[in-house]
């Protein structure tokens, strides 16, 4: 049986491109909260900015994608990516200011919920582990991209995306072990 969800998508998308609210909506409800869970999961400070900054641009180019809903939702990550990527370089020209990595903030009433139960454990698990393998690990298995659509988000290729996992997937086992033998 056909996902009604994905029917529905060049409907949805067509009606955005002419400027429909609803649609717009929509759109938001359905992909915002994976993007802002793929902030927090990175420790940006601010991430509700940024994903406003994400939807900016999504805004002016989504006349030029081309494709699914799977397709949009593996494009829209990408502008985020790259919006943190940004914020990361400009943060790291500013080495007059010192970078404090916090814990996520607890979504408002008016936050798209991120697609996890317990952002606390999330944050304990990754606790320790590099910024690029929480990005793969929060991809794969929060969000429950492919592999190869984690590649496209990040400006990787498949196997350093496959690296990144196992190496993420140890780290996160050798510390685990650790806590249970002390």
């Amino acid at each position: 049986m056909a996902d009604p969800e994905l029917d529905t998508f060049p409907v949805l998308l067509a009606d955005a491109r002419e400027g429909d609210r609803a649609a717009w909506e929509q759109f938001y409800l359905r992909f915002a909260p994976s993007v802002l869970g793929y902030l927090r999961s990175q420790r940006v400070d601010e991430p509700e900015d940024l994903l406003a900054d994400v939807w900016l641009q999504v805004v002016r180019d989504l006349a030029g994608f081309d494709g699914s809903a799977d397709g949009f939702r593996a494009w829209i990550l990408r502008i985020a990516h790259n919006r943190l990527v940004d914020v990361r370089r400009a943060d790291a020209r500013r080495p007059d200011e010192v970078i404090v990595a916090t814990l996520p903030e607890l979504a408002d009433a008016g936050d798209p919920a991120p697609p996890v139960d317990d952002q606390a454990e999330l944050e304990r698990l990754f606790h320790g582990v590099p910024a690029t393998q929480r990005a793969v690990l929060y991809l794969r298995y929060v969000l429950d991209l492919p592999q190869g659509d984690i590649a496209t988000v990040l400006g990787s290729t498949l196997a350093a995306v496959k690296m990144q996992q196992r190496r993420g997937i140890d780290a996160i086992s050798t510390r685990l072990d650790e806590e249970t033998d002390a």
